[in-house]
């Protein structure tokens, strides 16, 4: 059973819900109410208080059978408009309990994580800056070394900012050879009492004395010491100097080894950060593949309606998966793929959820848009790791949904990242071994656009159809199916609902008695009438709502009660069944319907294609004859209708073989031919037309007849038809 209500604090919601799903005739409902013991105080919905009390913390549950969830959850919808799951989910059972602990123990790991390496880095931050503001403030303490002497006036000023020493220090880095300028002036003159001089490695000015002792300047110049008048020292440049004394290259290192491990840890904090998120919303790149989907548990062939002789060739490869050993033995292969085609709402997916049920094995589902991907190589990795854990659940079945998108035919359009997904496809079904038991299941209602390469012997090697259900009693079935669980009315015909159902797949079944049922509980109906499901085809099947034909004008409405009688009459009168007739408008524009249910046959004759289109004539002829017998006073109405019985007509002619040119295909032929060709097709149009018009004026009694009392009930249904057609002749009345 599936849970579709849970909300804390909603008693009286939780009982008016209850009793509406009683009243739709859902039999199993199970209820539960249990205590919230988590959330404690952080109850903030005032919807959690009883009036002015202590808050409700009790959580009102409500499940029913998965084939029941769609109405119920309809049902929930009405009750309860503003209703919200209840998301911090634990069962009575304890199990709840203990998956939340598990997960809050774990996002409390990450918290810890996070939170130690967030403090990691701001200490590693405070101490780049305490270390950085120390290096600054040492080379401010060396700037009075470092100056640019150009901008100073006079010595005092280049004496407070010059490095004092003694000259013992001058002499013993002369006797090193490491003295390179000496900025001094000899021979007694004013201000030759000191000097400056620059030591080589260092580049800082110093200031000592000047003996001017007799020869000292030849000394210097002797020893390859560049000597200038005191004066040049005005022109000694700042950026000359090296203001970094060995403690800076310890600064530099430390600093950048800090800013390494800054935009590490703020590397690793946004990682742990991206993943908390993609964990919970699921972004990890991961295709949208599910494995064991849940429908697949409690499915069985007996859940597919018609398709027997398909039912029968897959229960073959069922017990294939389930026996391999037996076909073995035999010398046989598993088939490595199928091909299920046909149109949409067949029910493609649920058979390979079947297959998989019946065999006992695993089950992986996957669309093939997600293998389409504009990133290089993330498709074919995709596909890659989908056949991994395919092995890994071996014997396996993998179903591919809407396969056409990624086996699309090869051309010069397609992009290198296509091929690269449908290249690691394909290798994937070469490379199975016999004993891997993985079988392929593709869906598609294209085959014609998928890649010849694809479908060859050993990849998808069988090809099925899934075809609309033909005949009565295959929609008898599938409506046998789709009816479990519901409560119908006694005026609901099953034999009758399928024969109007004709042309539509089992998906547009189940969607028009799941919009009864919806319907059903907004009447507040005991049970599903056959209103309900009219009201129903005409929502699902027609896009529209019934509308009242008070809103319409009189003299349209008689001509829309002709004009469905005229279909009515020359179906019955060529051999076709008609299930129902309604003048009844609806708001996409339609205004009125006409089921009919042609015999069943694989081939048909001229004549009975014939009889088709002047089925389709028949309402533009019944506006004729009711009109006076003047074509300018007929409708626009019928112009759907003239369309396809144009396309039949055009069959006939260039394609079947039914005029009376030679047996060719005018598809195929020059222009001039088409042209001949549509000479013959009009023709044999005005042959059906006057066709039709002789046999409706020789039956106009049953057309006054099926139109007056289509005014009168707006809807007739097939017993109804019958008596008024096929009784004795009415008198010719023309209505008023």
């Amino acid at each position: 059973m599936v849970i579709i209500y849970e909300s804390r604090g909603t008693a009286r919601e939780w009982k008016m819900i209850r009793k509406a799903l009683k009243e739709a005739g859902i039999r199993k409902v199970k209820t539960s109410v249990w205590l919230d013991e988590v959330t404690g105080g952080l109850l903030n919905d005032p919807r959690d208080f009883k009036g002015h009390g202590a808050p409700d913390r009790r959580v009102y549950t409500i499940r029913v059978e998965a084939s029941d969830e769609d109405i119920a959850a309809a049902i929930v919808r009405r009750v309860a408009p503003d209703y919200k799951p209840y998301k911090r989910r634990m069962d009575p059972d304890g199990a709840g309990r203990q998956e939340a602990s598990a997960r809050k123990k774990k996002n409390r790991t990450y918290l810890i994580f996070t939170l130690i390496l967030f403090l990691a880095v701001c200490a590693a931050s405070v101490a780049y800056f305490v270390l950085y503001g120390r290096y600054e403030a040492h080379k401010d303490s060396l700037r009075k070394y470092h100056f640019k002497t150009s901008e100073i006036a006079n010595f005092d000023e280049v004496d407070e900012k010059c490095k004092e020493t003694q000259y013992k220090d001058f002499t013993d880095a002369f006797r090193k050879g490491t003295v390179k300028r000496v900025y001094a002036e000899f021979s007694g003159s004013e201000d030759a009492d000191a000097m400056y001089y620059t030591v080589s490695g260092k580049k800082v000015l110093y200031l000592t004395q000047n003996p001017d002792s007799e020869g000292f300047k030849e000394k210097l110049l002797n020893a390859g010491v560049l000597v200038y008048p005191k004066a040049d020292v005005f022109n000694f440049e700042q950026d000359k100097i090296n203001t970094a004394p060995k403690k800076k290259s310890m600064v530099n290192t430390a600093s950048i080894i800090l800013d390494i491990v800054m935009l590490g840890g703020l590397a690793v904090f946004m990682i742990l950060i991206m993943r908390s998120i993609s964990g919970k919303t699921g972004l990890r790149g991961e295709s949208g593949r599910q494995d064991d989907t849940p429908q697949a548990a409690k499915k069985t062939f007996d859940d597919i309606g018609g398709l027997q002789p398909l039912k029968e060739d897959l229960r073959t490869v069922v017990d294939f998966l389930s026996e391999p050993r037996k076909y073995e033995e035999a010398g046989a292969d598993l088939p490595k793929g199928i091909l299920l085609v046909g149109p949409p709402g067949t029910g493609k997916t649920l058979i390979a959820q079947v297959m998989a049920n019946e065999a006992h094995v695993g089950f992986i589902y996957a669309n093939a848009s997600d293998f389409v991907e504009k990133y290089v190589g993330v498709g074919a990795s995709r596909i890659r790791d989908m056949f991994r854990k395919a092995r890994k659940k071996a014997p396996c079945i993998v179903f591919i949904d809407e396969v056409d998108t990624l086996c699309v035919k090869r051309g010069n359009d397609m992009n290198s990242e296509d091929r690269k997904a449908l290249t690691a496809l394909l290798t994937e079904m070469d490379g199975f071994r016999k004993d891997e038991n993985i079988l392929v299941i593709g869906a598609t209602n294209r085959i014609e656009d998928i890649d010849t390469a694809a479908l060859r012997p050993g990849r998808f090697t069988d090809i099925y159809t899934v075809p609309l259900p033909e005949t009565t009693k295959e929609r008898m079935e599938i409506i046998d199916i789709y009816m479990k669980g519901k409560k119908f009315a006694d005026d609901f015909r099953r034999q009758d609902f399928a024969r109007e159902m004709m042309g539509r797949s089992p998906a547009e079944i189940k969607d028009i008695l799941n919009e009864a049922a919806i319907i059903s509980v907004q009447k507040r109906l005991g049970s599903i009438d056959r209103a309900c499901v009219e009201e129903a085809v005409y929502k699902r099947l027609m896009h529209g709502h019934q509308r009242d034909n008070a809103e319409t004008d009189p003299d349209d409405l008689r001509m829309i009660a002709y004009h469905e009688s005229g279909h009515v009459l020359i179906a019955r009168l060529t051999g076709a069944r008609v299930s129902k007739v309604t003048i009844i408008p609806s708001t996409n524009g339609a205004g009125g319907v006409t089921f009919i249910d042609p015999p069943q046959r694989k081939l048909y004759t001229k004549k009975m294609m014939e009889n088709e289109v002047m089925q389709l004539y028949a309402g533009k002829v019944s506006e004729y004859l009711v009109s006076g017998r003047d074509w300018d006073k007929t409708t626009q109405g019928c112009s759907n209708d003239i369309e396809k019985a144009t396309y039949i007509l055009k069959d006939m002619v260039d394609a079947y073989g039914m005029s009376d040119n030679a047996l060719v295909n005018m598809n195929i032929l020059n222009q001039k031919t088409g042209e001949k060709s549509a000479e013959y097709i009009v023709e044999l149009s005005a042959k059906l037309r006057d066709q039709t018009v002789r046999l409706m004026e020789s039956h106009k009694a049953q057309l006054d007849a099926l139109a007056r009392e289509l005014l009168k009930s707006e809807t007739l249904y097939e017993e109804q038809i019958d008596s008024i057609i096929f009784t004795k002749e009415s008198e010719p009345a023309e209505l008023s």
